[in-house]
C-alpha cells in the first residue's frame, strides 16, 4: 500500500471523530438554520478527485441528506471536505492551513463586500467556506460547486483563450481589491507575510524542489534538440531561484503589491457553462497565497493552464487583457496609488523571469498522464537516490510532458526568459 492509500485509510478510520455533530454544524452554516430545524438521515462520502489530480491534500465529496422538521421535506446538502494530510517536513511550518482558512473566513467576504459597495455589482470569487477544524486533521469544508453546476476542465487539455481570460478577469479583481486593503491595512495577517513565516529552502520540501529542477535538466540533456536550452538552464542556481520562488514577497518596481492566489492553474478553477460558453468561474485552494508581484500568478497560470498553442502565441494578448481588467478594477474601487502601466507589467515579467524558468519543473503536475501515481512525499523527502532516479525517470520520460516542455522552451528562449541574471547564477 502506498503512502496515499495509507492516508486515505487513516482518514476513513478516523471518521468516528467526524461524527454527526461535525455535519450538523455544516448544515447549519450552509442553510442558515439551527439544529432544531432538521434531522440528518444519511451521509454519503466519496472521493472528489482522481489519481494524480491533487497532491497536497485528500479531497472528498459529501452528500448530507436531511429532513426538515417543519415541512417533513427532504433536502440534500452537498459539500467538499478537504483534509490536509501530507507530512512533508517544512510544509507545515509554511502555515498552509492557517493561510487558507484566513482567506476563506475573512479575505474573500471582505473583497466581495468592497466590490459591491464600489461597483454596485455582486461578485463571487470562491465557494463558501462552511467549517474549519484541526482535529483529527486540518480540514476545510466548502460548498460543492459541482452540485451548483460548475465543472473542472481537463488539466491535460488546458483552457481556451476565452476561458483563460475569464480567470484573468477574476484574478485581476482579486489583485485589485487586495492592493486596496494592503494600501490601508498592510499584510492583514502574519501567515500571509513571508518575512514572518519564510519557507526554509534547506528543509526537505525546499530540497525536493531543487531536485525537481536538476532532474529536469538531466532529462533534457538526453534530448538532442534541447541542448541550447539546457545551456541556458544550467546557468541558474536552482537553490537560489527556488528560494526566491518560495520567499520573495517584493512588489513591482513601481511599488504595486497584491495578494497572489499562489497556485492559480486549471485544477483550482471551476467553470459554469451555458451551452458551450463559459459564463462564470470560481477559484479555490489558497494554501500558498502570498503577497508580492502579480506576475507570480500570471506566469504560473498562463504557462501551465492555457492550451499549448495559445499560451505562447497569445501570451501578449492575455497580459494586455489582464492589465486592462486590473486597471479598470483599480479605478472602480478608487485605488489612490500608482496603477501599473502595461509596460511596467512587461518589465516585471522579465524582472521575475526565474518564475518562468521554473515552470517546466512543475509541468508534470499538469501534463503527467501515466497510470502510475506520483509519490510526491518521496520526492520531497530523504528518499535514497535509486528510488528518486526511478521516480524522476517515470515523470520526465512521460511523452505528453516532454512534448509540452519542448513546445514551451523556444518561446522562453526567444523572449529572454531563460537569460540568467548574476544574482540567479551559480
Amino acid at each position: 500500500m502506498n503512502s496515499n492509500e495509507d492516508q486515505i485509510e487513516k482518514f476513513f478510520n478516523s471518521f468516528n471523530s467526524l461524527n454527526e455533530e461535525f455535519f450538523i454544524e455544516i448544515v447549519e452554516n450552509k442553510l442558515g438554520i439551527s439544529q432544531e430545524c432538521f434531522k440528518i438521515k444519511l451521509i454519503l462520502i466519496s472521493a472528489a478527485t482522481g489519481k494524480n489530480e491533487n497532491y497536497a491534500s485528500l479531497v472528498y465529496r459529501a452528500k448530507i441528506k436531511i429532513k426538515l422538521n417543519e415541512t417533513k421535506s427532504l433536502k440534500v446538502v452537498d459539500v467538499i471536505i478537504k483534509a490536509s494530510l501530507m507530512s512533508i517536513p517544512g510544509l507545515k511550518e509554511f502555515e498552509v492551513f492557517p493561510r487558507e482558512r484566513f482567506v476563506y473566513e475573512e479575505i474573500l467576504s471582505s473583497f466581495e463586500k468592497i466590490w459591491f459597495e464600489k461597483s454596485g455589482k455582486k461578485i463571487q470569487f470562491s465557494p463558501q467556506g462552511l467549517k474549519f477544524t484541526t482535529d483529527p486533521y486540518e480540514i476545510i469544508v466548502l460548498d460543492d460547486l459541482k452540485a451548483n453546476g460548475y465543472v473542472m476542465l481537463d488539466r491535460k487539455v488546458g483552457l481556451t483563450v476565452e476561458q483563460g481570460k475569464m480567470v484573468l478577469s477574476k484574478i485581476a479583481k482579486f489583485h485589485a481589491l487586495s492592493a486596496l486593503r494592503y494600501q490601508k491595512e498592510g499584510v492583514l495577517n502574519n501567515c500571509l507575510d513571508r518575512s514572518k513565516a519564510p519557507m526554509d529552502i534547506d528543509s526537505d520540501f525546499g530540497k525536493g524542489h531543487v531536485r525537481m529542477f536538476t532532474n529536469l535538466i538531466k532529462a533534457l540533456e538526453k534530448l538532442d534538440d534541447c541542448k541550447i536550452y539546457v545551456e541556458k538552464l544550467k546557468k541558474f542556481n536552482a537553490r537560489s531561484i527556488f528560494n526566491k520562488l518560495l520567499n520573495d514577497d517584493s512588489p513591482m518596481k513601481c511599488g504595486f503589491k497584491v495578494l497572489n492566489h499562489g497556485d492559480l492553474w486549471t485544477n483550482n478553477a471551476m467553470f459554469k457553462f451555458n451551452g458551450d460558453a463559459a459564463v462564470d468561474v470560481l477559484l479555490f485552494d489558497y494554501q500558498i497565497s502570498i503577497w508580492g508581484s502579480p506576475v507570480f500568478d500570471l506566469i504560473g497560470f498562463i504557462f501551465t493552464s492555457i492550451q499549448e498553442e495559445f499560451r505562447t502565441n497569445k501570451f501578449d494578448e492575455l497580459i494586455e487583457f489582464y492589465h486592462q481588467e486590473l486597471s479598470e478594477a483599480l479605478q472602480i474601487i478608487a485605488y489612490e496609488q500608482h496603477i501599473p502601466t502595461l509596460a511596467e507589467i512587461h518589465e516585471e515579467l522579465m524582472e521575475k523571469n526565474h518564475l518562468a524558468v521554473l515552470v517546466p519543473s512543475f509541468l508534470f503536475f499538469v501534463k503527467y498522464s501515466r497510470n502510475e501515481p506520483i509519490d510526491i512525499e518521496a520526492m520531497m523527502s530523504d528518499t535514497n537516490d535509486v528510488e528518486l532516479d526511478q521516480i524522476y525517470k517515470q515523470i520526465y520520460e512521460c511523452p505528453v510532458l516532454v512534448k509540452s516542455i519542448k513546445q514551451l522552451l523556444p518561446f522562453l528562449y526567444e523572449r529572454g526568459f531563460l537569460d540568467c541574471k548574476p544574482a540567479d547564477s551559480i
